[in-house]
């Protein structure tokens, strides 16, 4: 399973990856390239190959296929990661694999500081990578001056609601506003069905409030604080007590009408899947790039609108995937091939069709997203270029989403009030960053 893996690759990525499936990718179309780059590749995604129902998977199962014939002396071996847990536990171990992986923005500034990702720039300088050619500024995927990965998608929480049930509740028009989501709770809550949850657990995170920070938290604060999260640097907060004062009293307001139930609290991506898929939760702040997925494996009703925010129409953080290059990898020009083509127009409209919305601006010229099928990928794209803010965050984010998710947890278990809740967090981060 491991030819041609030096021995500490091989005790390394044993340590770091644990009992992940390993998977090989082969097979597909695509034109020649790849210079003098050759060798077999470990690519960390949380996107299993074997899994035919979910369509990104599908995409990217197709994306590697194409590349690998596009470069016949590449290899791509997909190590399947769904928390992503393993890029962390790799640069820990100074392992060379795996060689490429998937990670999202807020990671990034954590992993940078551990030395863990490469540089990109001499890649993209030597190469004429098109630094305009994203839909977002790249310094969405830059610390201190310096690239370290490329952005695959960009994403934006939508208000995903189950159409029937908003029918039968006689409610024609989702909520834009959480005052509206709050005044709507009890005509789609009941028989055992919320109709807004909120989860601070980590279902399917990497670690407590993940999926929180990712859908309210985070866009809630940015909001507050004129569209900044964290200083440049990623250690101190950009907002202040009263931005997380705001969004304790909103946390406490969803569950003290009901929008939301106390069942629901330690819920994360997984089980608010679960639920919108089964319709025991009417609707949520989720994530786009769940939409087609859900609406294929059992919420056929399944609408989207954008997602309620303090005032409509207000800009709202943005994230995504990026790829990046281990710092340790032994084979950094074979996965530079590899992340370059995974990046580029033709491949961003593949990955599109799993329900992404891909990063590059060229990809829209693609005869794909003038198809119907396209059209809620095309209206994605608008809303992140309409109300996505690019902003920066912590070089301990799930310190952040540990602190944020005990004190929210506390103050509605134990009525406690939004302010201490506040207090708490801003001390309790501050502590850890610092300690």
């Amino acid at each position: 399973m491991f030819e041609g893996v030096s021995r500490r690759g091989f005790l390394g990525a044993t340590a770091a990856l644990g009992g992940s499936a390993l998977l090989s990718a082969c097979g597909g179309s695509g034109s020649s390239g790849g210079g003098g780059a050759s060798g077999e590749i470990m690519y960390n995604t949380s996107l299993d190959p074997s899994n035919t129902k979910d369509p990104r998977a599908v995409a990217q199962t197709a994306a590697i296929a194409a590349f690998e014939k596009a470069n016949p002396k590449i290899k791509v071996r997909v190590n399947v990661d769904p928390a992503g847990a393993n890029v962390g536990k790799a640069i820990a171990a100074r392992a060379d694999q795996p060689d490429v992986w998937r990670a999202t923005n807020f990671a990034l500034p954590q992993f940078v500081k551990q030395r863990g990702i490469a540089s990109l720039d001499k890649y993209i300088e030597r190469d004429g990578l098109d630094r305009e050619d994203w839909l977002l500024p790249l310094s969405l995927n830059q610390f201190d001056g310096e690239t370290f990965s490329l952005q695959q998608d960009y994403r934006i929480p939508v208000f995903l609601y189950r159409a029937d049930a908003y029918k039968a509740a006689g409610i024609s028009t989702p909520p834009a506003t959480f005052e509206d989501v709050i005044r709507v709770a009890g005509d789609i809550s009941g028989n055992g069905k919320m109709g807004f949850p909120v989860g601070l657990g980590a279902g399917g995170g990497f670690f407590p409030g993940q999926a929180f920070l990712e859908f309210l938290g985070a866009p809630i604060l940015a909001e507050r604080s004129g569209g900044k999260l964290f200083a440049p640097d990623g250690r101190e907060p950009a907002f202040d007590k009263a931005a997380v004062q705001d969004l304790a009293t909103l946390v406490n307001d969803l569950y003290a009408h009901s929008a939301s139930t106390k069942t629901a609290l330690n819920w994360g991506y997984t089980e608010t899947h679960q639920a919108l898929q089964t319709g025991s939760a009417n609707s949520a702040t989720f994530g786009l790039y769940r939409f087609t997925t859900l609406k294929t494996s059992g919420a056929a009703d399944l609408a989207w609108a954008p997602a309620p925010t303090f005032d409509a129409a207000s800009k709202q953080a943005v994230y995504g995937q990026t790829i990046s290059i281990n710092n340790n990898s032994r084979k950094k020009d074979a996965a530079w091939e590899f992340i370059k083509f995974m990046t580029n127009a033709d491949t961003q409209a593949t990955l599109a069709r799993g329900g992404e919305v891909v990063s590059r601006k060229s990809a829209y010229t693609n005869s794909y997203f003038k198809q119907p099928e396209a059209k809620n990928v095309v209206a994605w794209r608008d809303l992140v270029q309409k109300r996505g803010e690019a902003v920066s965050y912590s070089i301990n984010y799930p310190a952040f989403g540990e602190v944020v998710s005990n004190a929210m947890t506390a103050m509605v278990l134990q009525n406690g009030s939004p302010q201490a809740a506040a207090d708490e967090i801003m001390k309790n981060y501050a502590d850890k960053i610092r300690g």
